[in-house]
C-alpha cells in the first residue's frame, strides 16, 4: 500500500497482501506492551499462512477473529481511569436484599 508520499511502505511490495490495519490498532490499544511485539510477529505469520490456504478476504477475517481471541484478561493492559471492583462488598450488599 502506498503512503501519502506515493512510496511503498517498507514491508510491502505492490503484489503483497498485508494484515488489516484496524484489528492491529485494536490489539495495540489493549495488549500489554511487554507482549505486543511477539504477538504482532506471531499474528503476521499466521496471516501469511492463512493467505496460502485462503483468499485475502478470508485470511483477513481469520486475522480479525484471532485478534479477538487474544483479548484475554492475562494479556489485556489495565485501562487508565478504571478501578478494581470490591466483589466482597457487592456480594454482601446483594445478600442483604
Amino acid at each position: 500500500m502506498k503512503n501519502k508520499e506515493g512510496k511503498w511502505n517498507k514491508h510491502e511490495s505492490p503484489g503483497e497482501l498485508v494484515p488489516p490495519k484496524w484489528p492491529l490498532k485494536l490489539l495495540r490499544s489493549f495488549v500489554k506492551k511487554e507482549y505486543l511485539e511477539e504477538i504482532e510477529g506471531d499474528m503476521e505469520e499466521v496471516f501469511r499462512d492463512n493467505l496460502s490456504m485462503y483468499s485475502g478476504k478470508r485470511a483477513g477475517q481469520k486475522y480479525f477473529w484471532e485478534v479477538l481471541n487474544l483479548l484475554r484478561p492475562a494479556l489485556i493492559e489495565n485501562v487508565k481511569g478504571t478501578y478494581q471492583l470490591n466483589q466482597y462488598g457487592m456480594l454482601k450488599t446483594i445478600l442483604k436484599l
